[in-house]
Formats: C-alpha cells, sequence, structure tokens
C-alpha cells in the first residue's frame, strides 16, 4: 500500500504477438488493432502445489525480485480462461512483497525477442479502469485484481463503462427457473467424455513466424524472429460474446448456463461448469451492432437491453487471437424460455473462489462493480497490504 492505495507489481510491455497476427477471416468486430505487447501478471510453470520456495525462486529469477522480500503466497482464483476451447487451467497466487520494487527490464531470454518487457508497480485501481476501457485486455491480470481487493476490503473506484439499470420489476416466480448457487456447485459430477483418434475439427493449427522490427534511417531491421504455433476456429470468428442475463428487482440474479465440456472433465473429473452463456460468433457478423443485435435475437429482448460491460479481452493470448465482447442482457418479461438456471447475484459475489469460468468470472465482476457492489469471497485469507 502507498499513500492507502494498493499497489502490484506486473510485467509492462510483454511481447504477445498472436494478439496482432495477420486476421485469418474477419477482422476483431470492435475495429481494434494490437502492438501485440501488454500489461499482465508475472506468470510461469510450477506444481499445483508448489512449495513457497519454488514460488519465490521462479520471481527471483524471471523478474529479479529478491528471495527475502517475497513472502508467503496465498491461493487466488482457479479458473479455465476459455474452457469451451483451450485446454489450459490458470492457478493464480497474491504474493505479498515487503520491498519497494523499481522498474526494471527483464531478460529478453524470457520472450524469445528483443525484449521482454518491464517489470513496474502499478496503482491496482489504475489498471482496474484501464481494463474497462480496453488499455488493458489481458483479462488474467483484472479478475485477480478483483479478488486481492476484496480480500483485503479496499473497494474499487466508481465505474467507468457504461451505465446498468437494473431490471425495474421482479419477474413472475412461476417464470423463473431459479437456483441456489451452492445446489448448482454441489450436483453430482460427470464424465461423459472418453478419448478420440479422430480430431473434431473444431479448431485448427496455425504455424507463423513473427518478426521483432526496428526503423533505421527510414529501413526496417530485424531484431529476433520467433516461430509460434496458435489456434483458431475453422469455420468461426476470432470474437466470442458473453451475454450474461440479469433480472429481479428486490433481489437480483444472474443466469448461468450448464455445460458438460472435456477440459473440466480432464482437469477436475467432473464435465460439469456453470457458465456465463456465450458464444463464438459467425463470420459474417462484422460489427459490435450486428452482436448486439444477434444476442437481442437469442434471448428475445429489444436491443436497447443489451449492454457492453466495459471492453473486449483475450482470455488467453499467448495461444489464441480469441477475443471476448462481453455484455449484460436485462430481462424485464418471463425467463421461462431461456435454458439458464437464475441464482442470486449476492451468492455469486460471495464465491467467486468457487467458480471455474473465466468468462463467468470477468462478467460477473464486471457486473457487480458497475452496480455499486462489493465483491467478497467466501474464504479471506490474511494477505498483507504489500501484495
Amino acid at each position: 500500500m502507498v499513500d492507502g492505495r494498493l499497489r502490484v507489481i506486473a510485467r509492462h510491455g510483454y511481447p504477445r504477438p498472436i494478439t496482432c497476427a495477420v486476421p485469418r477471416g474477419p477482422a476483431m468486430i470492435d475495429g481494434s488493432r494490437w502492438g501485440g505487447y501488454l500489461i499482465e501478471p508475472v506468470a510461469g510453470m510450477v506444481a499445483a502445489k508448489a512449495a513457497p520456495e519454488a514460488v519465490a525462486a521462479l520471481l527471483a529469477e524471471r523478474v529479479g525480485i529478491a528471495r527475502d522480500a517475497i513472502g508467503t503466497p496465498e491461493p487466488g482464483l482457479t479458473y479455465y480462461p476459455s474452457p469451451g476451447g483451450i485446454d489450459e487451467v490458470v492457478q493464480s497466487l497474491f504474493v505479498p512483497v515487503s520491498a519497494p520494487v523499481s522498474a526494471r527490464s527483464i531478460a529478453a531470454a524470457f520472450s524469445g525477442f528483443s525484449t521482454a518487457g518491464q517489470l513496474r508497480e502499478f496503482d491496482a485501481q489504475d489498471l482496474l479502469r484501464a481494463a474497462h476501457v480496453g488499455v488493458l485486455p489481458a483479462a488474467r491480470l483484472e479478475m485477480n485484481l478483483y479478488a486481492l481487493m476484496a480480500r483485503l476490503g479496499i473497494p474499487p473506484d466508481p465505474f467507468i463503462g457504461e451505465a446498468i439499470e437494473p431490471p425495474a420489476a421482479d419477474p413472475d416466480p412461476a417464470s423463473l427457473r431459479g437456483a441456489s448457487l451452492g445446489a448448482l456447485l454441489a450436483r453430482p459430477g460427470v464424465a461423459p467424455f472418453q478419448p478420440s483418434a479422430p480430431p473434431a475439427q473444431y479448431l485448427r493449427l496455425v504455424r507463423s513466424v513473427f518478426a521483432d522490427e526496428t526503423d533505421e534511417n527510414g529501413l526496417p531491421r530485424t531484431l529476433a524472429e520467433h516461430e509460434f504455433e496458435f489456434v483458431l476456429p475453422r469455420r468461426r470468428s476470432v470474437n466470442t460474446v458473453v451475454a450474461l442475463p440479469l433480472l429481479g428487482a428486490s433481489e437480483l440474479r444472474i443466469g448461468l448456463e450448464t455445460r458438460l465440456l472435456p477440459v473440466p472433465q480432464r482437469h477436475q473429473g467432473d464435465a460439469r461448469i456453470p457458465t456465463a452463456p456465450a458464444w463464438r460468433l459467425d463470420r459474417d457478423i462484422a460489427t459490435l451492432a450486428e452482436a448486439r443485435r444477434f444476442i437481442a435475437a437469442t434471448l428475445g429482448v429489444e436491443t436497447g437491453d443489451v449492454v457492453p460491460l466495459g471492453a473486449a479481452y483475450f482470455p488467453s493470448a499467448g495461444i489464441t487471437p480469441e477475443r471476448v465482447h462481453p455484455f449484460v442482457v436485462r430481462l424485464s418479461g418471463s425467463a421461462k424460455a431461456l435454458p439458464y438456471d437464475f441464482v442470486p447475484l449476492s451468492e455469486v459475489r460471495a464465491s467467486l473462489d468457487q467458480l471455474r469460468d473465466g468468462h463467468l468470472l470477468v462478467a460477473a465482476l464486471r457486473l457487480m462493480h458497475a452496480l455499486g457492489l462489493v465483491a467478497e469471497t467466501r474464504s479471506c485469507r490474511n494477505v498483507p497490504p504489500s501484495a
């Protein structure tokens, strides 16, 4: 903490060239283009239950933080960044650092290019604002900032995205498939998926060479080249929309879709996972306005009831250029026709550390922020204020 403000350490300018790959198909529906350098958390590969010494060793090696300044790591959020398409699980750790960290370059060898960016301290509130306007497009830092601030009892500054008005009336109870989040999470596990030799043909693997270039006297000069593999949908675009249904006036509820997915089954033995409703868009949807009309038609609402939840984000910028556009959908009539379980938002707020869908975490956290609700986790460990 510095002058009452939470400070966090992150990588600035880390190269993620896949985010600016030449489009194979439709471009981003919001018209954005990226330079390929992001602000993101310090990341590395350690065992799922690594000893604190292993985490300290990783931080010392990767970013040069002195080991005697590194405190005991505390578990943060655990989630699948994009469980419908990416076999990846992220375990976040909150690591207190007892000494200020000055800006310093990270060894270029960690990225394979001429730079791996810098290690810098950031104001946590500034990073949240940057995420909501699209300057911080990597979602991993944002969602864990929310979780850390909740543990420390630090409310976020006012939301700077589009204002969201809750529904004006409660739905007819007979038209509502209501549920408790605890009941959804406690259902018996299922494991219907089996390994298959033939590929599903949903994704395609692409291999490209990315060049790190500079300009010298008006002529380009290549500083480094690196070959990357990344994945794209075969028939759909790189644009995904998340549409979080919201209803209720006296008690706010959000609609969750229960899906059976092979990625959760691989990692936890249970294919069932509550998710935010999401769709990979067809290639003929080329603008945000068309995406909003698609959501409105799918959920049976007016386009004006489909409200953006801040800017789009990359769920896994090292694997795919997929970009996710989050929305909230205000429901005022019957929700009986929708295949969702509507759970109290207060229960979601109290159980963030039990949710595993990264899209649901981003959308729910932004929604609670926009509505002026303070997120709180059920398991609040004592993380020192210098984290």
